[in-house]
């Protein structure tokens, strides 16, 4: 079994991964998410949603649509999740050359759909909440989801 820890809002079993998510440790962790629970976000703020002015955009990478964007509060998330020892944690400060920003893969849909998509989860004033969820897959590819 593979866990990945991610901000997700919900779960949709038709969309790749499960479902839109911004990955905050991906593969190659070893340790256990309930030290999540120490960090000073979890709890201060159970969840999460984008600012009233963010830092963001919609771009195809490589076939695929995605929303990339700036966050300084996920940014010293993850620097809290490094000092708790976790491994694999994402983001532009992951310490690589080649840096790959805070983003929103939208495996699936067209281009009409990534600009509906984007506008509800960045700019719409009614937008969706975020939770830390940690996203379990077996090894036939199954992915279950849970809120912490």
């Amino acid at each position: 079994m593979t866990e990945r820890l991610f901000l997700a809002f919900q779960y949709d079993n038709q969309i790749a991964w499960g479902g839109f998510h911004i990955t905050l440790i991906g593969r190659g962790n070893k340790n256990s998410f309930s030290y999540v629970k120490r960090t000073s976000f979890y709890n201060s703020k159970k969840r999460w949603t984008f600012s009233n002015s963010p830092i963001a955009s919609l771009q195809n990478w490589k076939g695929v649509w995605t929303i990339v964007f700036e966050s300084q509060t996920i940014d010293l998330l993850a620097d809290e999740l490094r000092l708790l020892g976790y491994k694999a944690v994402k983001g532009p400060k992951n310490g690589s050359l080649n840096r790959i920003p805070w983003h929103i893969s939208l495996n699936g849909v067209d281009k009409k759909l990534a600009k509906d998509i984007f506008n509800y989860i960045v700019k719409s004033p009614i937008r969706p909440y975020w939770y830390l969820t940690i996203c379990t897959e077996n090894p036939i590819g199954y992915f279950r989801w849970k809120r912490l």
